[in-house]
């Protein structure tokens, strides 16, 4: 029946020069691939925004720039430049989130995933994971085991883990290397200004004093036991990475 309902279907479009020569064992249906109706069929390519939804649309990728999205604007919190990362993070997180509301994610993940993100930049801040980094990453996988609970797309739990185990390694390593890097250039900074003579110009409280350095002005701190006069002569110091008089 259904080999019938092809040929069919072949006559009623008035395809003479195809030749619908049907195997009725295994109902395959054989054109003449030199026929000037084969030679009218256009296949359309998908264009470059398409194939990009498409890309996005796999829950590896979804999960990946989503995590990723959050763990740049994570790292511009603390290596505060010109907003760039945070600006590709924000990116990330905006083409990730295409897809959500197509393919039925549980938006109870987002929630989840946002508590493991908190976690993270309390570990960032405190300078040291322990059992909290553990827990943070625990937290992290099972959002996306919620995320993509109900997800219309089939799902490789296998590859799913690993994706977090990437995020993870971004958030342990990639961020807190970019970061001492960071700190590192700004002590090294402060170590070039050491031994520099500067004026007073005003003293801000007990613990800090504005001075002027050439033609900038910069806030150095003091010790409690030192007291200074406008427009005196100091020079500075060094001291943790910080300038002091």
């Amino acid at each position: 029946m259904i080999v019938g309902s092809i040929g069919a279907f072949i006559e009623n479009l008035g395809m003479e020069n195809i030749s619908s020569n049907i195997d009725t064992s295994i109902g395959v249906v054989n054109f003449d691939i030199n026929s000037s109706a084969i030679q009218e069929i256009k296949f359309i390519k998908p264009s470059i925004a398409e194939r990009f939804y498409i890309s996005i649309s796999n829950p590896l990728f979804t999960y990946m720039f989503f995590g990723l999205g959050f763990a740049l604007i994570g790292l511009e919190l603390f290596a505060i430049g010109p907003g760039i990362m945070a600006f590709i993070g924000a990116l990330l997180i905006s083409f990730s989130s295409m897809t959500f509301n197509e393919f039925g994610l549980n938006y109870y993940g987002l929630f989840i995933f946002l508590l493991s993100f908190l976690t993270y930049i309390k570990i960032l801040s405190r300078g040291y994971f322990g059992f909290l980094g553990i827990v943070s990453f625990l937290i992290l996988h099972l959002s996306s085991l919620v995320m993509f609970s109900n997800y219309e797309l089939k799902i490789n739990q296998f590859l799913m883990f690993g994706c977090s185990v990437m995020l993870a390694f971004f958030y342990f390593i990639a961020i807190p290397t970019v970061i001492r890097s960071r700190l590192t250039t700004d002590t090294s900074a402060m170590s070039s200004l050491s031994g520099k003579e500067a004026q007073v110009v005003e003293i801000l409280n007990e613990k800090q004093v504005l001075v002027k350095l050439g033609t900038k002005e910069i806030v150095v701190s003091k010790n409690d036991d030192k007291t200074f006069d406008k427009t005196e002569e100091v020079f500075l110091s060094e001291e943790d990475g910080k300038l002091s008089i």
